[in-house]
């Protein structure tokens, strides 16, 4: 089968580096999905041997982990850079929105962050601890600095339980909607209640 080149430059065998090797994964995932994955494929995307694939990466199953933890990274990035107010409400609808479009966007990454799509594929626990950490830094902080322009300055333990309130209620909703039970309006809607919701709830409690 014939398949098209998606790695746009040319480089020396000796210049490859694992940062391309996993930009082609990520493209190759985000063209063909997961099954697409192959050293032999990835090699032929380089145009390289397999072996130069070998000496950044020992198999498949590490490159998904270099790919589980980019996952992490692209859904993190979608709730920063917001142009609302750092902050305010707006921020966090905002925020919740991007992660959305995140996913739909790029649903086999997704998949790779949150389920199992690659037969025999478990993160290694370097690999979990390293996504984890990515989440907690960034949408910790988008919390944080909610609470603290609220007027309520928190321990950290309870700024992580509203990070987690905050993310599992946007991730539910994704779920939700990829399962087919609810359509991509009706996910919006239900994310701007959710999350007006949550908020409100967190005033109340000071």
């Amino acid at each position: 089968m014939q398949h098209r080149t998606l790695y746009a430059h040319v480089v020396a065998p000796s210049k490859i580096s694992a940062d391309d090797v996993v930009d082609v994964a990520e493209r190759l995932v985000d063209a063909d999905g997961l099954g697409a994955l192959s050293v032999r494929r990835l090699a032929g995307e380089l145009g390289v041997s397999r072996q130069i694939v070998y000496t950044h990466f020992s198999g498949m199953h590490d490159v998904l982990n270099a790919l589980h933890v980019r996952s992490g990274q692209q859904l993190t990035t979608s709730v920063e850079g917001l142009s609302e107010p750092s902050g305010t409400d707006e921020r966090l609808v905002a925020a919740a929105h991007g992660y959305v479009a995140s996913a739909r966007e790029r649903p086999a990454m997704f998949e790779l962050a949150f389920g199992q799509p690659v037969p025999g594929y478990i993160p290694s626990a370097a690999t979990t601890a390293a996504l984890r950490a990515v989440f907690q830094e960034h949408i910790v902080g988008l919390i944080d600095e909610w609470s603290q322009a609220n007027g309520t300055s928190l321990r950290r333990a309870a700024i992580v339980e509203r990070t987690r309130l905050f993310w599992s209620a946007i991730h539910g909703l994704v779920t939700l909607e990829r399962a087919g039970h609810a359509t991509l309006d009706e996910t919006d809607a239900l994310i701007d209640q959710m999350i007006v919701s949550l908020m409100s709830g967190w005033r109340a409690a000071e």
